[in-house]
C-alpha cells in the first residue's frame, strides 16, 4: 500500500508496531503489563465508554485494579486460589480481571 499524502499508511504503522511488540520481551503477567502501560502512557485513554459517558486512563485503571488486588489479598485470595466471577459488561467490571489473571503473589 502506498504511503498517504500526510505520512505512512495505517497498515504500515500497524505492521511496524506488531514487529516491535513481538520483538519485546513479555511482561511477567498482566499486572506488570498494565503497570508498564501506565508508566508509559498514564494520562492516555485506555477505554472510552461512550454510551455511559465515561473514560478511563491507563493510570486510573491501574489504580482501580491495584485496589481490587489489595482487597482480594485482604480476603486471603492468593495465586492458586480458585475463584469464580460473574460480572455484567459494564465499565466497573472490565478492570476486575486484570489482577486476577496472574499477578497475585
Amino acid at each position: 500500500m502506498d504511503e498517504l499524502a500526510w505520512g505512512k499508511s495505517p497498515l504500515c504503522e500497524a505492521a511496524e508496531r506488531v514487529r516491535a511488540i513481538e520483538a519485546s520481551p513479555l511482561p511477567e503477567n498482566l499486572g506488570a503489563l498494565l503497570d508498564g502501560a501506565a508508566a508509559e502512557a498514564g494520562g492516555e485513554i485506555v477505554w472510552d465508554f461512550f454510551e455511559e459517558g465515561e473514560q478511563e486512563t491507563y493510570e486510573s485503571l491501574r489504580r482501580r485494579v491495584n485496589g481490587i488486588a489489595a482487597k482480594l489479598l485482604q480476603l486471603g485470595i492468593r495465586k492458586g486460589t480458585h475463584l469464580a466471577v460473574m460480572l455484567p459488561n459494564i465499565p466497573p467490571s472490565r478492570c476486575s480481571g486484570w489482577r486476577w489473571l496472574g499477578s497475585a503473589p
